[in-house]
C-alpha cells in the first residue's frame, strides 16, 4: 500500500512538475523612431554629387547643402495620411534657402513610406531586425525583375559622422552589386530618434577601353554617378 501510495504521489508530482505556467508573449518593439515624420522636425544635409560620362567629356562634381522639413499632415493621391516634406538647397552656407521639391513620408501598417517625386517608396518594414529583407519598390515599377531586395545590414549600433555622434544606427543596403565592369551600391543610415542620416549611392560602370582588371572599379569609370548625403544637423521647429 505504502509503495503504491509512492508511486501515485511521484506521478503526481512528476504531472505538475510538466505542466509550465503560461508565458506572456514578448512585446513587439517597432522601434518607429527611426523613421520619425513629426511636424517641424528638420534636417539638414552635406551633399556631393559626381556624374561621369568619359565619352561625351563629362567630369562633374557638385557640392550643395540640402534642407528638409516636416510641415504638417496632408492626404496622399492614395488616400493616406502622410506628413508633407519640403525640401531646400543652396550653394554657399551663408545663403538663402530654394525650394527644391515637396515630398511625402508617413508609417502605415508598419511601412515606412516616402513619396519622391511621385515615386513611393517602402524605405523601412517594422519591426527592424538585422538581416530583414523586403521589396523596397513594391510599390512601384522600378525593379520589376525583383533583383534588389532591401536589407537591413546592421542595427542598433553607435556611429559618428563628422562631429555628430549617435548611440543607434542601422544600415539599409537598398542595391549592392559588383562585377569585373560595374558596380551598383546603395545604401542608407538611420539613426534612433533622427531617421535618415546618410545615404550613398554609386553606380558605375567601365567600357571595354578602360577596361583593366588590375585596376579597382573606381579609377577606371567610364560612365556612372556617385551620391553621398551626409547629415550636419537637425531638430525641432
Amino acid at each position: 500500500m505504502i509503495k503504491k501510495l509512492f508511486f501515485i504521489t511521484t506521478i503526481i508530482l512528476f504531472w505538475s512538475a510538466c505542466q509550465k505556467p503560461d508565458l506572456e508573449p514578448i512585446p513587439v518593439v517597432y522601434n518607429y523612431s527611426y523613421f520619425p515624420v513629426d511636424s517641424g522636425t528638420w534636417r539638414e544635409f552635406e551633399v556631393t554629387n559626381i556624374v561621369i560620362d568619359k565619352p561625351s567629356n563629362v567630369f562633374d562634381t557638385t557640392h550643395y547643402y540640402l534642407l528638409e522639413k516636416w510641415v504638417g499632415l496632408i492626404v496622399s493621391a492614395s488616400n493616406d495620411s502622410m506628413m508633407r516634406l519640403e525640401r531646400f538647397t543652396k550653394i554657399e552656407q551663408n545663403q538663402s534657402w530654394n525650394i527644391l521639391s515637396v515630398w511625402q513620408s508617413g508609417i502605415i501598417n508598419h511601412e515606412a513610406i516616402q513619396v519622391e517625386e511621385n515615386i513611393r517608396y517602402l524605405k523601412l518594414d517594422f519591426p527592424v531586425q538585422l538581416n530583414k529583407a523586403w521589396n523596397g519598390n513594391k510599390y512601384n515599377r522600378f525593379d520589376t525583375l525583383n533583383q534588389y531586395n532591401y536589407k537591413i545590414k546592421t542595427i542598433n549600433e553607435p556611429y559618428s559622422l563628422n562631429i555628430l555622434l549617435f548611440d543607434s544606427v542601422l544600415t539599409v543596403v537598398q542595391k549592392e552589386k559588383l562585377t569585373a565592369i560595374d558596380k551598383i551600391y546603395f545604401e542608407e543610415k538611420y539613426a534612433l530618434g533622427v531617421g535618415l542620416i546618410e545615404k550613398q549611392q554609386t553606380d558605375i560602370y567601365t567600357g571595354k577601353d578602360d577596361y583593366d582588371p588590375t585596376v579597382p572599379i573606381e579609377e577606371r569609370i567610364t560612365k556612372g554617378i556617385i551620391y553621398h548625403q551626409k547629415l550636419i544637423g537637425y531638430g525641432n521647429k
